[in-house]
């Protein structure tokens, strides 16, 4: 009989439209070969709630259990944790309690910082946590922490990680997505835990090249969830402080910045005719096509970032700082431009944008590179042991 597994989520995987949602509704597809896969999830409203019949076909899990978020976070002024208690719902602990018990629960995956709370609740079985980014164990040494003036949020932030330092404690095993958050993380908690690495992947069969539509102008694309902090930042430094110097080097250019959840300052962008603001799309993969380059100019997040993976599956060569590129050992010069410094990005973005041979070795290359690396039924089955393992160890953390 198969062992059950069950994803606790705080957000709902479909569509999947950020790199948690395309990370999570991925594993789940390839797992329920092996598992039956529940999951546990809050939804923001009825109709997100709807796509629950989609997410299951499309990934073959056993069930699928959506609790409403509540605009208004019930009284817990019992829970220890150090945010406003968005995520924290009675009903919610009960649905998790009763699911443990009528499915006969073996195992529990909890994602996401804002749900480790719940961990409190389970007992008896092992709990996995992934921690999809380690940004805020560094944040303290970060530009934007040195500039901000409210004191509240620096509080906020100090009882953030005092509160993850204590609650994992409680998971048998944490799960990061690169070896740099793992060093993180061992150095902020400085007490014994199992850390294990498991990176993130890419469809590699859906993510192909084909031909790209003809375009009149090179185009620099990027690919984000902009209400996550770290893609509004990258956008907007990259719009000011690399763009012009690009546009005067490269006639015609054009910016795609293509995602969910564009704040109002990146709306705003639209006012210059040189760059296009999508929205949600129904399909990436038609931006990436039409796309010359794509950029990656993170100053701040952890983790590995998906797009980057899609943008090489799909032939696009791409140009990243060492954090946008970090969790991704591919070869600055064969497969990745690589820059250090805010001109020196520049100056490889437009490099890029004028050298066709050098697109075309940089991208066939990175293809090449993710095929091996990257496949999701490669990271599945590195996960499915981890799963295995901590299932065969006896109970108590190990």
């Amino acid at each position: 009989m198969k062992k059950r597994i069950l994803l606790l989520t705080p957000y709902f995987p479909y569509p999947p439209i950020h790199g948690g949602a395309v990370r999570i509704s991925n594993l789940m597809k390839h797992l329920s070969k092996k598992y039956d896969i529940y999951l546990l999830s809050f939804v923001k409203n009825e109709e997100e709630a709807l796509f629950s019949f989609d997410l299951k076909k499309r990934t073959g899990c056993k069930d699928i259990f959506p609790v409403l978020l509540q605009a208004h976070p019930s009284s817990s002024s019992h829970i220890d944790t150090p945010w406003e208690d968005r995520y924290f719902s009675h009903e919610m602990v009960d649905i998790l309690k009763d699911i443990i018990k009528t499915y006969k629960i073996d195992l529990v995956q909890i994602d996401f910082i804002v749900m480790a709370n719940y961990a409190n609740h389970i007992s008896g079985i092992p709990v996995i946590f992934t921690e999809h980014d380690t940004s805020n164990l560094t944040f303290e040494k970060s530009i934007h922490y040195r500039e901000l003036n409210d004191t509240d949020r620096r509080r906020d932030w100090e009882r953030l990680i005092s509160y993850e330092h204590k609650i994992c404690r409680k998971f048998n095993k944490i799960i990061v997505l690169t070896p740099e958050d793992k060093q993180q993380l061992q150095d902020f908690l400085k007490y014994k835990t199992d850390i294990r690495v498991i990176q993130t992947g890419v469809d590699i069969k859906y993510f192909k090249s084909q031909n790209a539509p003809s375009v009149k102008y090179p185009t620099i694309t990027y690919l984000g969830h902009y209400l996550h902090y770290p893609n509004h930042d990258a956008i907007l430094y990259f719009y000011k402080e690399m763009f012009p110097a690009i546009s005067k080097q490269v006639p015609g250019v054009k910016l795609h910045i293509v995602g969910s959840g564009p704040t109002k300052e990146i709306l705003e962008l639209q006012s210059d005719p040189r760059v296009t603001v999508t929205g949600e799309v129904p399909d990436v993969r038609e931006y990436l096509r039409k796309s010359t380059v794509f950029i990656a100019p993170l100053r701040v997040g952890g983790g590995i970032k998906g797009k980057i993976l899609e943008a090489m599956a799909m032939k696009v060569p791409v140009v990243a700082n060492k954090l946008g590129a970090s969790g991704i050992p591919a070869v600055d010069g064969k497969e990745i431009l690589i820059a250090q410094t805010t001109e020196d990005f520049t100056a490889k973005t437009v490099l890029l944008l004028k050298d066709s041979n050098l697109r075309k070795n940089i991208a066939g290359n990175a293809r090449k590179f993710v095929e091996k690396n990257y496949d999701w039924n490669l990271i599945s089955k590195t996960l499915s042991k981890l799963y295995d393992e901590t299932l065969n160890t006896p109970q108590g953390l190990s």
